[in-house]
């Protein structure tokens, strides 16, 4: 029985697996990132900057000196402010296109630290999920596919004559990431219950539909009062239930396919009925790539390049070209 039970250890955590699922992650967080900071930019001297709406004096939260991530304190008066903008929008579009995948991951991961720990009063959800994905994208494979690295790393092998098939990476950096990507839902269904009886009485979304603060549709009270209250119930319990019920059947790949699809579908309607979170529902969403198999994406790859034939050079193989897994 231990010996069944190391084996099954091994091979969850450490067998070989394709790094599709992985890039497509990549790709989707590198291209949010982009938009993220380009839409930060108006107001990046308001939120930042020494005399913004929190001051580098003020040793308060928000930007305590002894702050060992607050090094916008260190680099004041000889540092642009912007710079850090321009780092983080550079560095986002080599993390989507792949180049220099895992030294981008780095830079992002501290230029996101360093925005949080500047100003608190601004964080939100997507920062937080975010920063796991390019923690674990430093010591990932995922610039292995899809990628400028795995396009020169091809290129270097064909020049030196290479004729054996480039070796699978470990999954436990991909497993790392599913597991943490599925305490999101685990934990913060706990603090559901525990902070708002409203989830447990299947009020909760009756809150947010009603409010012209949240509901992009301005205030729809009527639509959660209706049929006797029935429907927001079914809302409510609905989402407790898909998110209660995906840390345990997205394993299975019987029920993984209907749960990732309820969880796209969720967090997509999120996204445009309440434009506040968008960014955290979208984020969300290219976390939800880490479980789709490598061979669905290289079915929609096939698609896509039969329909792009003229415009793309796509490819997708029964193993994408790699790079070697250090």
């Amino acid at each position: 029985m231990t010996k069944l039970l190391l084996n099954l250890w091994n091979r969850f955590w450490f067998s070989p697996i394709d790094p599709l699922p992985m890039a497509a992650c990549r790709v989707g967080l590198g291209t949010l990132l982009v938009v993220w900071f380009i839409g930060l930019s108006p107001n990046w001297d308001r939120f930042y900057a020494a005399d913004g709406i929190i001051s580098l004096s003020d040793n308060i939260a928000p930007a305590p000196a002894s702050d060992p991530w607050n090094v916008m304190l260190v680099t004041e008066g000889w540092l642009p402010i912007r710079a850090y903008l321009w780092a983080g929008l550079a560095a986002s579009i080599l993390l989507a296109i792949g180049f220099w995948s895992r030294a981008s991951s780095g830079l992002l991961f501290v230029l996101v630290n360093v925005l949080v720990h500047r100003n608190y009063y601004i964080v939100n959800g997507e920062e937080l999920v975010a920063r796991l994905f390019l923690l674990y994208g430093t010591l990932s494979p995922w610039g292995q596919a899809c990628s400028v690295d795995a396009w020169l790393h091809a290129r270097r092998r064909h020049r030196n004559g290479a004729k054996t098939a480039e070796p699978l990476p470990s999954a436990w950096t991909l497993r790392m990431m599913q597991v943490q990507f599925l305490l999101i839902y685990a934990i913060s269904l706990g603090y559901k219950f525990a902070q708002d009886a409203s989830w447990l009485n299947g009020d909760a979304l009756h809150w947010t539909i009603a409010s012209d603060r949240w509901w992009r549709m301005g205030e729809m009270s009527w639509l959660t009062l209706s049929c006797g209250g029935l429907l927001r119930k079914c809302m409510t319990y609905g989402t407790i239930f898909i998110e209660g019920s995906a840390p345990l059947l997205v394993w299975f790949p019987t029920t993984r396919p209907y749960v990732v699809g309820a969880l796209v579908f969720l967090h997509i309607g999120i996204a445009i009925m309440i434009p506040g979170v968008a960014f955290f529902s979208l984020l969300m969403v290219v976390g939800l790539m880490l479980f789709i198999p490598a061979e669905t994406f290289c079915v929609a790859l096939a698609a896509a390049r039969r329909s792009l034939s003229r415009w793309t050079s796509w490819s997708c193989q029964t193993q994408p070209a790699l790079i070697p897994h250090s």
